[in-house]
């Protein structure tokens, strides 16, 4: 049954649903971001540091290191980033939760309001054929 409600509660509901989608990318890519920082650290595990050479050779080694690590720290930093705005996204489906409950709830008493409604006036319609029918059996 179609209440003022309905088209509110549609609202209410589609929300929660884009809300509810937009935290399962997010859930996507901060998997993502975490395969890429544990490749990231084995990365780092595989790079060999030279025990004999040239100091150069070692620079060079350090250097991709550093890179690495720093590149490693950009990912972390990502996750991070995805993880607050989960934290986010969640306040938000909590907060949208609550009012698509409320649309529910105002909706459900406005349809048994309606219901009253209706069985009211059938009641009062059974009783005026009840009262034509007996009058016209003490008429005849």
């Amino acid at each position: 049954m179609k209440t003022k409600y309905s088209p509110l509660l549609k609202y209410k509901q589609s929300e929660v649903d884009k809300l509810q989608n937009h935290l399962h990318e997010l859930n996507n890519m901060i998997r993502e971001q975490q395969e890429l920082i544990r490749h990231s650290k084995e990365q780092i595990n595989l790079i060999k540091k030279p025990t004999s050479g040239s100091f150069r050779d070692f620079a060079n080694t350090q250097d991709i290191m550093i890179v690495q690590k720093i590149d490693q720290n950009i990912k972390l930093a990502r996750e991070l980033e995805l993880e607050d705005e989960k934290s986010w996204i969640l306040g938000k489906i909590k907060e949208a939760n609550i009012e698509l409950e409320k649309m529910k709830y105002l909706h459900n008493q406005e349809k048994v309001k309606k219901a009253k409604e209706i069985k009211q006036k059938e009641d009062n319609e059974m009783n005026e054929i009840s009262t034509i029918l007996f009058n016209n059996r003490s008429a005849s």
